[in-house]
């Protein structure tokens, strides 16, 4: 049993981007959750966009913490790309450090899978596209270092060719998925992404990255013709649209639950906190759960999703916010502390 003092509920204002200090990524990490204003759901990270443009009545698949993207598939020509504006466009000349955490279907990191294109446009199709630029980066030659649960850490630096604002990850092989997938004796592959960051090595983020980060927080719609921030010039990556949405988190590390169970052995931990869980403009809430990596994948993942769902149970019995309003979460496994007792947790985020 976690220790009573370890069990205290933390609230902070969640800024929309969990960023490192001089991270250029919007929400790197992939934690906010992007709340789509067509089905009031979780649906992609806040800030990213996919390049195919939705289909009608499509949801996004997001598990939280990591982007996923099919990069090879033997049955057809195309692949999935994920894209953002970066906080402040590149610098032509100066040098970056590249960080990013990997896993992929098959054995190994798979850095014949991912690459970065830095650009000056955002790319949208009618689908899944192929993209396969003259120039990309790739990480055939990135630092490797092998973490838990086939995941890889990838580091390199990179001096910037121009001043691209725009940066889409995927693979841009120039070889055909055909060829490719009978090279490697594959039908197809996955990779995922997480914990992503360009840090500027020979100066500081520019003055208006925050107005940048704020408004691509604010574009929520994600299944409709509207669902794409419009291209961005290189010398105008600032607003999109003007007003972020607020989120207040409640996170709650080393959740005391019974052993092996989703039951809670404080039913009152939340009481404290009823003015602000009954604050009348809040517009939707999530609960997500978190476990340490004690035991299977596939059991850590039940057992997230279920003590989430005990939350938003706690959350209508106690505080009547009506079930309608409320989205469970099962993170799984997190690996965000270094400490198991943080990493035992359930994040609420409360949208305004």
């Amino acid at each position: 049993m976690a220790h009573p003092q370890l069990s205290l509920l933390l609230i902070t204002i969640l800024l929309p981007a969990c960023l490192l200090a001089q991270n250029l990524v919007p929400n790197g990490n992939f934690d906010s959750v992007n709340i789509c204003t067509e089905y009031k759901a979780p649906c992609c990270p806040s800030g990213w966009f996919f390049t195919a443009r939705p289909r009608n009545g499509g949801k996004f698949d997001y598990n939280g913490h990591f982007i996923n993207m099919l990069t090879v598939d033997k049955g057809r020509a195309s692949r999935q790309y994920w894209q953002t504006c970066l906080l402040c466009p590149l610098r032509s000349g100066a040098h970056y450090r590249i960080r990013l955490k990997v896993a992929a279907t098959n054995i190994g990191p798979n850095l014949h899978d991912i690459g970065f294109w830095l650009t000056d446009h955002f790319i949208i199709s009618q689908g899944d596209s192929l993209l396969q630029p003259e120039k990309y980066l790739g990480f055939m030659d990135a630092r490797v270092q092998k973490l838990k649960n086939g995941w890889f850490s990838l580091e390199k630096e990179m001096t910037a060719a121009d001043n691209s604002p725009i940066l889409i990850i995927g693979n841009f092989a120039p070889e055909s998925n055909q060829h490719i997938a009978g090279k490697r004796g594959i039908n197809g592959a996955d990779i995922m992404v997480s914990d992503l960051s360009i840090e500027p090595l020979d100066g500081s983020l520019c003055p208006h990255w925050k107005q940048v980060r704020d408004s691509l927080f604010a574009i929520h719609r994600r299944h409709s013709d509207s669902a794409h921030p419009a291209p961005l010039k290189e010398d105008t990556a600032t607003a999109i649209t003007p007003k972020p949405t607020r989120i207040d988190t409640l996170r709650i590390p080393d959740i005391d639950f019974e052993f092996n169970s989703y039951h809670l052995t404080d039913s009152m931990i939340l009481e404290p906190h009823r003015p602000l869980l009954e604050n009348k403009d809040i517009s939707h809430i999530l609960v997500a759960g978190y476990t340490d990596d004690k035991g299977t994948e596939a059991y850590n993942l039940n057992l997230s999703q279920q003590r989430a769902q005990e939350v938003a149970r706690m959350l209508t019995r106690q505080f009547g916010l009506p079930g309608e309003l409320i989205t469970t979460e099962g993170r799984g496994i997190s690996h965000q502390y270094k400490n198991d007792a943080a990493n035992r947790r359930v994040e609420i985020y409360l949208y305004h």
